[in-house]
C-alpha cells in the first residue's frame, strides 16, 4: 500500500459527572422531588427487598405474563405508595403487575391515569413538529422568529430547544423554586414567571454545542406553540394529538378537566392537597396526565403516521441518546420513550417498534427507585434475535455517530454528552483490570481511501480505555487502560467500530462530555 493521508483521532472527555438518576433517568424532570411535599401515613408496609439485592433473573422475563410483572414490581418497590408495571400488547390488550395500594385500598391498573411528569415533553415535541410539517415553523430557524413573550438567546434554534442543546438554565434548579412551589399550592404560575426565574442567568454553553436537560426549553416551546397558532398550548395538543388518537385519559392538569390521577403517596389521606402550583409551573414541560393505554395509543399513532410525517419522525429520532423530545437509549433495539418525575410520581415508558408493545412503569412515591424493574422490563422488550455480534455496538449502549473519513472534508468534529449511557453484560470482554461499568460510547468510522489512522488520547486517564472491535475485514482489536496512541492501516470501505468507556466509578449511568476530532496528522506522524 502506498503512502496515504494519516488521520488523527483526538478524544477529549470531560471528567465532570452528570447527575442522572441511573439508566432509567436520563434527565431531571419538570418538578423534581422535594422534601417539602405534603406527607402522610402509608397504609401499606414497604417491601423488604431492594433493587440492589433483586438480581436473580437469569433470563429475560415474559412481558405478557402478569406473574412476571407482579414479581418484578414487588422486587423493585423500596418505599411507600404503589408501584406498577403495565404492558399493552400490539393488539391493545393491557395487563399489569403491581404492589401496594392507595389510602383506600385501591391497586393501580393499566387504565388508571397518573401524572406523568416529563413524558409531557413527547406531546410538546410532537405538537411542535406538526407545525414544522405544516410549514408554520422552521426547525432550524432561531426561536426568536416565533417567541416574543419571553427572552431567548439569539442563536438558539427550535431544534436546539427540542433536543436540550441550548445552554439555557433549568428553572426547576433555581434555588428556592420548590419552596415557593409548596408554600402556596393554589398559586397559578404562568410560563412567563417560570422562564423569568432564569432571566438573569447567562447560557451555560454555546447553543447547539452540547446537551444539558432543561425544563425551561420546553416552557419556551409551549410559548412558541401558542404564539404561532394563536391558541393555548393545551388546545393545540388536544386538537393535533389527543382527540385524533382518542386519548380519553390524557389531559393537561391545571388547565383541563379529566379523570382524577391515581393518588400519590404525598396525597394519600389528604384529599384537600392542591396540585395547582405544581401543574401550572410544570405546564408544557411536565403537567400531562395519562395512562398506560393512552401512551400505547400515542406511540402506536406516531409510528402509524397519524401525528407527524415520516420526515419529522426521522428528525425526532436522529440524535444520540436524546432526540427531539424522546429518549433513545434503547433505539438500536427499536425502543423509544421518556421518563418523568413530578412530586408524588416517577414514571417511565418505552414502546417497541419491533413488537408493538408498550411498557409503562409508575411509582406513586417519588422516592421509589424503579431501576431494577426498568432493567428487567428493557431486557424483556429486546427481541431474542437482537443478539450482539462482535464488533457491533452492544444494545443499551450509546451509539453516537457514523463517520465517513474523507481526507478532503477534514477536519471533522463531533460532541456528545454520555449521560445515561451504560454498559451491560453484553459488552465485549475487555482486557482491563475490570469490566467497563459505565458510559460506553460507540462510533463507526469508514474511510473513503486506504489510510493510516492514528488514534490518540490527550493524556487523560480514561480508566477503561478505548476498544476498536473486530467485526469486519480489516478491523482490529485493541484495548488500553492508560493514555495511549496507536496506528492502524484502514482499508477503504471497511467499517471500524470505535468504543470509548467512560468510567465514573459507579453504576448510575453518569457521564461526561465527549469530543471527537478527526484531522490530518502532522507530517511527523507519517
Amino acid at each position: 500500500m502506498g503512502k496515504v493521508p494519516v488521520l488523527l483521532i483526538a478524544i477529549v472527555l470531560a471528567a465532570t459527572a452528570c447527575s442522572s438518576g441511573g439508566n432509567e433517568q436520563v434527565s431531571t424532570d419538570a418538578s423534581t422531588t422535594s422534601t417539602e411535599a405534603v406527607t402522610a401515613t402509608s397504609t401499606t408496609e414497604p417491601e423488604t427487598s431492594t433493587a440492589a439485592s433483586s438480581t436473580d433473573e437469569e433470563t429475560p422475563g415474559d412481558l405478557l405474563d402478569p406473574a412476571f410483572l407482579t414479581t418484578t414490581a414487588k422486587k423493585a418497590r423500596v418505599s411507600d405508595g404503589t408501584f406498577m408495571i403495565a404492558v399493552v400488547d400490539s393488539d391493545g390488550a393491557a395487563i399489569e403487575g403491581s404492589t401496594g395500594t392507595d389510602a383506600i385500598g385501591n391497586s393501580p391498573t393499566a387504565g388508571d391515569a397518573f401524572r406523568v411528569g416529563s413524558i409531557t415533553k413527547v406531546f410538546t415535541s410532537l405538537a411542535t413538529l406538526s407545525l414544522v410539517d405544516e410549514g408554520l415553523v422552521d426547525l432550524d430557524a432561531v426561536a426568536t422568529d416565533y417567541v416574543t413573550r419571553v427572552p431567548v438567546p439569539e442563536e438558539v434554534t427550535v431544534r436546539d430547544l427540542l433536543s436540550h442543546q441550548t445552554g439555557i438554565f433549568n428553572y426547576t434548579d433555581v434555588p428556592g423554586f420548590f419552596g415557593d412551589l409548596f408554600a402556596e399550592t393554589s398559586r397559578e404560575w404562568t410560563p412567563e414567571e417560570t422562564v423569568g426565574l432564569i432571566a438573569d442567568r447567562e447560557p451555560q454553553f454555546t447553543s447547539g454545542s452540547q446537551f444539558e436537560y432543561s425544563n425551561t426549553n420546553y416552557a419556551i416551546l409551549g410559548i412558541l406553540i401558542e404564539e404561532v397558532t394563536g391558541q393555548s398550548y393545551h388546545e393545540v395538543v388536544r386538537q393535533r394529538i389527543l382527540d385524533p388518537l382518542v386519548l380519553s385519559s390524557t389531559y393537561l392538569a391545571g388547565f383541563e378537566e379529566g379523570p382524577d390521577p391515581f393518588d400519590p403517596f404525598v396525597q394519600s389521606g389528604n384529599d384537600e392537597y392542591d396540585y395547582t402550583s405544581i401543574a401550572t409551573a410544570a405546564w408544557s414541560a411536565g403537567a400531562m396526565v395519562s395512562s398506560a393505554e393512552d401512551l400505547h395509543a400515542l406511540f402506536t399513532g406516531l409510528f402509524d403516521d397519524r401525528i407527524v410525517s415520516q420526515e419529522m419522525l426521522a428528525q425526532m429520532t436522529v440524535d444520540h441518546f436524546y432526540g427531539l423530545g424522546v429518549e433513545l437509549d434503547g433505539w438500536q433495539s427499536g425502543l423509544i420513550g421518556h421518563s418523568g418525575d413530578i412530586p408524588g410520581y416517577r414514571t417511565f415508558v418505552r414502546h417497541s417498534t419491533e413488537s408493538g408493545i408498550t411498557a409503562f412503569l409508575v411509582a406513586t412515591d417519588d422516592q421509589t427507585d424503579p431501576g431494577f424493574a426498568i432493567e428487567a422490563v428493557l431486557d424483556a422488550m429486546v427481541p431474542e434475535s437482537d443478539a450482539v455480534v462482535a464488533g457491533d455496538p452492544p444494545r443499551n449502549d450509546l451509539f453516537v455517530d457514523s463517520v465517513v473519513i474523507d481526507p478532503e472534508e477534514l477536519p471533522f468534529t463531533d460532541s456528545v454528552n454520555t449521560t445515561g449511557a451504560t454498559t451491560d453484560d453484553d459488552d465485549l470482554a475487555v482486557a482491563c483490570p475490570a469490566s467497563a461499568i459505565d458510559a460506553s460510547v460507540w462510533y463507526t468510522i469508514t474511510p473513503t481511501t486506504d489510510s493510516a489512522v492514528v488514534v490518540s488520547a490527550d493524556g487523560t486517564d480514561y480508566s477503561y480505555g478505548i476498544s476498536v472491535a473486530t467485526g469486519t475485514a480489516g478491523s482490529f482489536d485493541l484495548i488500553e487502560c492508560r493514555p495511549f496512541a496507536f496506528t492502524i492501516d484502514a482499508v477503504a470501505g471497511e467499517t471500524y467500530h470505535l468504543q470509548i468507556f467512560d468510567d465514573q466509578g459507579d453504576r448510575t449511568g453518569n457521564g461526561g462530555n465527549l469530543k471527537l476530532t478527526l484531522e490530518e496528522a502532522p507530517a511527523s506522524a507519517n
